[in-house]
């Protein structure tokens, strides 16, 4: 069984991040005809010790650590590791929605937020580990899902000045779906 909390953080505002790529890949990547829209999520995956109650500890994190969420700016989802919602977006007839979480292979933000939990709230009895990354929404125009499934890939993993973008293939790695969170 996964004994994780995820936490899922937006911001409130648009998102210049997500606004640039967007832009880059709808036009000097000629993504236009296919890729609707694309949205960035920060995603923590925190591992819990046997026996805590993940929802009580995701909502405190979230609200109380700041570590996470600055409510000022952000906007925020808690689940249980095998509850994320399926759908955080609504696809249209002919569309298709892929999810895509990007992770650094060496997780530097992960292991300072675990460090900050530890020594800054008394937790290292309840946290054992923090893994973060980026959760990239793509809502694909195409065909079929297949068609859709060729584009995302396209677009996610950066190949040459021309193809890719989202990860870096020397120092991060990509999942694709739901099921390998």
């Amino acid at each position: 069984m996964n004994n994780s909390v995820i936490i899922i953080v937006k911001l409130k505002t648009k998102d210049p991040v997500s606004e640039s790529a967007f832009q880059c890949l709808t036009g000097e990547m000629d993504y236009q005809a296919s890729l609707q829209s694309l949205t960035r999520y920060d995603y923590w995956d925190i591992q819990v010790s046997p026996g805590i109650d993940r929802l009580e500890l995701g909502r405190y994190l979230a609200t109380e650590t700041k570590l996470f969420v600055n409510p000022n700016k952000h906007t925020f989802e808690y689940h249980l590791a095998e509850s994320v919602p399926a759908a955080m977006e609504r696809a249209a007839s002919g569309e298709h929605i892929h999810r895509l979480l990007v992770r650094d292979n060496e997780d530097s933000k992960g292991t300072e937020v675990l460090h900050h939990l530890h020594r800054l709230y008394n937790l290292p009895d309840k946290i054992m580990a923090v893994r973060s990354g980026v959760l990239w929404i793509l809502r694909i125009k195409a065909a079929d899902p297949d068609d859709a499934q060729s584009i995302a890939r396209e677009i996610a993993m950066t190949r040459n000045r021309k193809s890719g973008l989202l990860a870096n293939p020397q120092s991060q790695t990509i999942s694709f779906g739901l099921t390998t969170f």
